[in-house]
């Protein structure tokens, strides 16, 4: 917990003391601070508690407000289970806990927990600690969160010394060198391994030595490891992300754990693949296992598994004893050994005894124990062999049913219908009271009598209950009308859309299927209210397992499991967004649906009831926006500021590493996208990475001359190699990770020594830069592709060129060699790729790359495929046996680097737009429309009638579009440079264009006639806004000045200049009296064009002003700007009276509704945000895939165009906009 989140809690004290020694003094204290603290609300139960309800929920309540809990040190609260629960609360969720001496008062100081003794405690009596209260109070330090997830220890626990002391010995003797330090408890379900491992966990012994904190996981036979995961991450960090993938959670939680020193338990493990996930990171952390399968101890590499079986003859008497006889007699030992000293029925068993003693029966302890023998006699019960299934089966019937026998007909009905949950789960008394169907009152009485029989574990720290898997195993047995049972809690949590907690929202999809409500879960998973709602409360992760639910159970028709698995995949794509932003959710969903929805009614029918059922602010995507379901694409990597250069995949597949222009590399989960670290070092462009083949280092080259080399594992520079005189261009490390070959534009090849970081060797014969350097598997040849259209082969020992290649009738960009090091494939500016036989210095093949140049080029490991890339962004693999093309993917970004996964399954690709894409080349890809332009689209205006849009961009074109269907009506050429802005006359028959070529154009929306050229500004021409008048237009340019222009004859007749930069953008009022424009001087302007006269500037924004709006009533002016706000202005007295924040990069554009109340701003950050501007909120986020550059809301406030740096154009309808 930082500074700043101890600060926004609410300010208060929350008081912790026992009634038995501390209620008096914890009056006298709370009258104290009432009086001398009056600013900070006092919180003690004695006066706070309500009657009536459930006490603990208030105590959560009320710490979760604290800013700190006084805790009363008093011999009764240092024993006490409620105070220890409060104060472990605090330190679970980073609330600050302050020990407080109680005057006269002496205390045991082995009763003090470890981590008390270990802070400073104040004593309130003295001056001086009263006046450091108070200032920590005002000023609260940061605190850690520390974690204890281990279950209370159950009564009647006995010691087992034996197997405690070698575990632990081995826990508080861990190697903590080893990454994976595990011991491991293994024996057959019931010996008490849970409960050993729960007594470890609450040694105070172990407790100090895990400072960091204690974890526990139980998965059993089909465990959720993705939610024990996530359980994990919450408890270590208290944030609770939509993980996507067990992997991905396994890394997240591996991260917190590097640094730390915890225990972490994962208990009752069936198989080794589910624990893997769990031994990730943490090698200060020491994890204990618990199995019943010996070979996963073995295979875990456990240091000396410690098995649990039956008790010591001692031990069970001790446990079978404990509060119901004085003293051990033969025929209690004569029932221990009966019972196989099996701690869980001797467990049973002395419940059975205490309950013959206890009214209304008032046994003696002689009468029920001849009464318990008697049964388990008649049962055929003479000894409990545990290795035998039919002796252990018989005995766990016959141990439950004198279990059983001894409540009453109600009791024992809800005890077997605890069976209906599902296994190895925490139950909260919430379900129990819909399960049972009775108020919370006698559902604290009926689980305190389960628990008397140990019938249940009651989790006190959590209010939850948990059955044994055993005991569980033999309640199903005895479960009739499982279906009934399912219903009826279904029913009784109450309608769908409000259900009352968390767990019923996790739950209540596999209690519907369950209940045979197939139908009904179908119509959930398609219902966006639902699937919002549960996603508010529950995360992704549980609709992701809802939908896997409905897709395995039996009978689900065809077309119902495939709707199914689309909606999963498509929260899936959007997972890592909408934990963190629910907002996103609705319009993420329908982005990621748009094409499947062509193929599906279901999903037409989902998308139609989120476009008409929408009560908060969205925008929907009309076109494909996203990625879709089933697409090629695997996920998208976004962290660079530049243009991605390179990128390669390290040997075991795990991660991606990539350079940039923004001059880091990354560091990349390959499974998650998940940025591991980046690494930061060169002052110039990266313009190629390499790993090692050991996997443990990278090594780059940069335009600023050098190459490094970073040890990935702490992402610092081990060696820096200078030596070229001029930009370094690509690096290869030597198969035996001894050299490092360069090409630089000095037109040399360097050798280095990878370790010393020496010259081996200066490789020279080309007559222009080298682009590109590889090397063949054995280590022997080298082949340099060169801008003097050329490749070399050369011999690498000897430093001499074997082989001159010349066919290429351009630069060669880049060269690859198959594994068996016989051919070579390069590419050219030329736009041909050649296939070469090394051996003969010969051109043996041609690849068609439809008239692209390809930039880079991939081959797999078996040398089957080849993987090339081009500037248009077109991903083509090729079946080298064949020489055929098998499949293009579009990726749309310009890829400037490609590479492959060991695999050989998919590419990793880096690109123009900043970012890295995965594609899995299985897949068969769509095919997907082009993009509306071949460059960043800069500018969008809609017609007043709502009925046509043009859109203008860099590759110097404008296209107009039909807004209903999306249809392109119109291309219009004729600039010679980049079209920075379109506007369109009030009659919609001319639009106008700026351009960097100096000019603006008017063209005639009809036709594709000639348009009419206005000439005047010196330099590129960036915005235009024409005048209500429709017979003048303004223009702005980054001459400085602005000019007013008259259509008609095409002629300039003002000029306003008086900006200290360029000027980036206009805007005119509505009443057309006043211009408005923003210029790189980080101001904006308003002017009486008509009189040329600058009437006032506005100040506030710190980098260039990017657009500029007016609202429609003429009162205010909206602004964006690269500094990553937007400000609100008033125009009469030029005063900014709101700032906009929380966009992460440039905001490129912003626009009205029809009404002026709300703004629509576009950002380099790849998101859209809906802002109100009367409040300065944000009400709703859109995030994208590319970044985007302009937006434009139609006329009727409906529609909104957005046009982004790849040159598409996507349509979205806004929605739910008359809801505020």
């Amino acid at each position: 917990m930082t500074i700043q989140e101890a600060i926004q809690r609410p300010v208060g004290i929350f008081i912790s003391y026992a009634r038995a020694d501390g209620l008096d003094y914890s009056r006298r204290l709370r009258e104290r601070f009432e009086r001398e603290l009056p600013d900070s609300p006092i919180w003690r139960d004695h006066e706070a508690m309500a009657a009536g309800k459930r006490w603990w929920p208030q105590i959560e309540e009320a710490l979760e407000a604290a800013q700190c809990m006084v805790l009363l040190l008093t011999p009764g609260s240092l024993n006490s289970i409620y105070t220890t629960r409060e104060w472990r609360y605090c330190r679970q969720n980073a609330i600050q806990v302050i020990p407080v001496r109680v005057p006269g008062v002496t205390l045991n100081h082995g009763d003090v927990p470890p981590w008390v003794s270990a802070i400073h405690w104040f004593d309130l009596e003295s001056d001086q600690d009263w006046e450091k209260f108070k200032s920590q109070l005002r000023n609260p330090p940061p605190v850690d969160r520390i974690p204890f997830m281990a279950p209370d220890i159950p009564q009647g626990f006995v010691e087992r010394p034996v197997e405690y002391e070698r575990l632990l010995d081995q826990v508080l003797h861990a190697d903590q060198g080893k990454l994976t330090a595990v011991s491991a408890l293994h024996g057959a379900g019931g010996f008490g391994k849970t409960t050993l491992a729960a007594r470890l966990c609450h040694d105070d012994r172990v407790v100090t030595a895990y400072i960091d904190g204690i974890l526990w996981v139980t998965l059993g036979e089909v465990p959720n490891v993705l939610r024990e995961l996530s359980s994990l991450y919450g408890a270590l960090t208290g944030r609770h992300p939509g993980f996507e993938s067990e992997y991905e959670a396994a890394i997240a939680v591996a991260d917190h754990l590097e640094h730390r020193r915890c225990l972490l338990v994962i208990d009752d493990v069936w198989n080794l693949a589910h624990l893997q996930p769990f031994l990730r990171g943490g090698n200060s952390c020491r994890r204990l296992i618990t199995t019943r399968k010996a070979n996963i101890a073995v295979s875990a590499e456990c240091e000396a598994p410690v098995l649990v079986d039956e008790m010591q003859l001692s031990e069970a008497t001790m446990m079978l004893s404990q509060d119901v006889a004085s003293e051990v007699t033969p025929a209690l030992k004569q029932l221990a050994q009966r019972l196989g000293e099996w701690p869980l029925m001797l467990e049973l068993a002395r419940a059975a005894l205490r309950s013959r003693m206890r009214p209304p029966k008032n046994e003696s302890f002689e009468t029920a124990l001849r009464h318990v023998d008697k049964l388990l006699e008649r049962r055929g019960i003479k000894g409990l062999k545990v290795a035998d299934n039919a002796s252990r089966q018989a005995s766990i019937s016959a141990t439950m049913d004198i279990s059983l026998e001894n409540l009453d007909a109600s009791d024992r009905q809800a005890a077997t219908e605890l069976a209906v949950f599902a296994a190895d789960l925490e139950i909260p008394q919430s379900a129990l009271e819909a399960l049972w169907n009775v108020d919370d009152f006698d559902t604290e009485l009926r689980i305190e009598r389960l628990a008397d029989a140990s019938l249940v574990r009651q989790q006190a720290e959590h209010g939850t209950i948990r059955l044994h898997d055993v005991v569980r195993e033999y309640f199903e047995t005895k479960l009739s009308d499982r279906a009934s049972l399912h219903a009826r809690l279904v029913a009784n949590w109450g309608p769908s859309h409000t259900l009352p907690d968390r767990f019923a929202w996790e739950w209540y999809g596999y209690h519907l299927l369950s209940a045979g409500a197939e139908q009904r879960m179908q119509d959930l998973i398609l219902d966006p209210s639902w699937l919002e709602a549960k996603l508010r409360i529950t995360g992704p992760n549980a609709l992701i397992t809802d939908a896997e639910r409905l897709q395995a159970h039996p009978g689900v028709a065809q077309e119902s499991v495939a709707t199914a698995g689309l909606v999963r995949d498509a929260i899936r794509l959007s997972g890592h967004l909408t934990a963190q932003s629910p907002e996103q959710f609705m319009s993420q969903l329908v982005g990621r649906l748009t094409i499947a929805a062509t193929r599906h009614p279901a999903l037409r029918g989902l998308i139609r009831q989120i476009s008409t059922s929408r009560r908060q602010p969205v925008l929907l995507p009309r076109t494909r926006v996203l990625s879709q379901v089933g697409d090629p694409l695997v996920r998208t990597l976004q962290g660079h500021r530049g243009a991605v250069t390179s990128v390669c995949v390290t040997p075991n597949g795990r991660h991606i590493v990539s350079g940039s222009e923004d001059h880091a590399l990354i560091v990349w989960e390959s499974e998650t996208g998940r940025q591991v670290r980046s690494l930061g070092g060169h002052s110039d462009f990266v313009s190629c990475v390499v790993v090692t083949h050991a996997g443990d280092r990278a090594v780059s080259a940069s335009l600023d001359r050098t190459i490094r080399v970073w040890d990935l594992e702490t992402g610092i520079v081990t060696q820096t190699f200078h030596g070229h005189v001029d930009q370094v261009t690509s690096v290869l490390v030597t198969p035996d990770d001894r050299y490092v070959v360069s090409g630089s534009l000095d037109e040399t090849i360097k050798v280095w020594d990878l370790t010393q970081g020496r010259i081996i060797k200066t490789l020279e014969g080309h007559g222009a830069g080298v682009n590109c350097v590889c090397v063949t598997a054995d280590g022997r040849h080298v082949v340099s592709a060169s801008a003097d259209g050329s490749l070399t082969v050369w011999d690498l020992p000897w430093g001499q060129p074997i082989r001159r290649l010349v066919e290429h009738e351009g630069p060669v960009l880049a060269v690859c060699v198959t594994p068996d090091g016989l051919r070579a494939i390069s590419a050219s500016a030329d736009r041909t790729s050649k296939v070469w036989d090394l051996s003969r210095g010969c051109c043996v093949n041609t690849l068609a790359n439809n008239g692209e140049a390809v930039t880079s080029l991939a081959i797999n490991r078996n040398g089957r495929c080849l993987v090339t890339a081009t500037t248009n962004g077109l991903l083509t693999t090729w079946d080298l046996d064949e020489w055929r093309k098998m499949r293009t993917i579009d990726d749309r970004s310009g890829v400037l680097s490609v590479c492959m996964t060991p695999d050989g399954r998919h590419a990793v690709t880096g690109g123009l737009d900043q970012s890295l894409r995965v594609w899995d080349l299985e897949v068969e890809p769509e095919v997907v429309p082009r993009p509306a332009h071949r460059s960043t689209i800069s500018s969008i205006c809609v017609t007043q009638d709502g009925r046509q849009a043009i859109s203008a961009s860099h590759d110097r074109s404008l296209k107009v579009w039909d807004v209903e269907s999306g249809v392109e009506i119109l291309s219009l050429t004729g600039h010679v440079g980049w079209v920075n802005c379109v506007c369109v006359t009030p009659d919609a028959c001319f639009a106008i264009s700026a351009s960097s070529d100096q000019t603006l154009r008017i063209w005639q929306l009809a036709s594709a006639s000639t348009p009419l050229a206005l000439k005047g500004h010196d330099i590129a021409v960036s915005s235009v806004c024409a005048m209500p008048n429709g017979a003048h237009a303004v223009s702005a340019a980054y001459d400085k000045t602005l000019k007013v222009w008259d259509l008609k004859n095409g002629q300039a007749i003002r000029s306003l200049q008086g900006h200290e930069g360029a000027v980036t953008c206009v805007a005119v009022t509505h009443d057309g009296q006043h211009v408005v424009s923003g210029a790189s001087d980080h101001t904006l302007k308003i002017w009486d064009w008509a009189k040329a006269r600058e009437l006032r500037t506005m100040v506030g924004h710190v980098a260039e002003v990017t657009q500029v709006c007016v609202t429609p009533d003429g009162a205010h002016v909206v602004s964006a700007s690269t500094d990553h706000t937007l400000k609100v202005w008033d125009l009469a007295s030029g005063l900014n009276t709101k700032t906009l924040t929380g966009h992460q990069a440039e905001v490129t554009c912003v626009s009205l509704t029809p009404d002026g109340r709300y703004a629509i701003s576009a950002s380099f950050d790849r998101t859209l945000i809906i802002w109100r501007l009367d409040r300065g909120e944000r009400i709703s986020t859109f995030t994208a895939e590319s970044q985007l550059t302009t937006c434009m809301i139609s006329p009727d406030g409906r529609t909104v165009l957005v046009g982004d740096s790849l040159g598409q154009l996507h349509f979205f309808t806004l929605t739910g906009m008359e809801e505020l």
